[in-house]
């Protein structure tokens, strides 16, 4: 279990990063975030050249997951995919006052978790 926690930890601390590097240069953001779609074609492949690395990094742990048997089987490339448009979506929200870690932690929670909630047993 503690490994367990520990890779959260990991990939809570990784988003933690992401998120502050993109709140420290609001430039970045906007690119990333709000103006991709009318950028020059030259830049806007690299963009997509970027994301998909992003979700390739997603894919490979996913993949890792699922043979720890921690992760559900599935298309792992579609779940990679769900997670980052999640990451890209809470993003946006660095302006209204989320801490990165705060969003880093909820990104990640809603990744694994859902947003169902547990069932309790009685």
């Amino acid at each position: 279990m503690g490994e367990l926690l520990a890779a959260k930890q990991q990939l809570v601390d990784n988003n933690t990063r992401a998120f502050t590097l993109i709140a420290d240069d609001p430039a970045l953001s906007r690119l990333l975030f709000r103006q991709a779609g009318g950028v020059l074609d030259g830049l806007a492949s690299h963009l997509d050249a970027f994301f998909g690395g992003i979700a390739a990094l997603a894919e490979r742990s996913l993949r890792a997951g699922q043979s720890l048997g921690l992760v559900k089987t599935g298309d792992v490339r579609l779940l990679a995919r769900l997670a980052l448009g999640l990451f890209k979506e809470a993003a946006l929200s660095l302006d209204q006052g989320h801490a990165p870690s705060v969003l880093a932690t909820e990104v990640l929670d809603r990744v694994l978790f859902g947003v169902r909630v547990p069932k309790t047993k009685r």
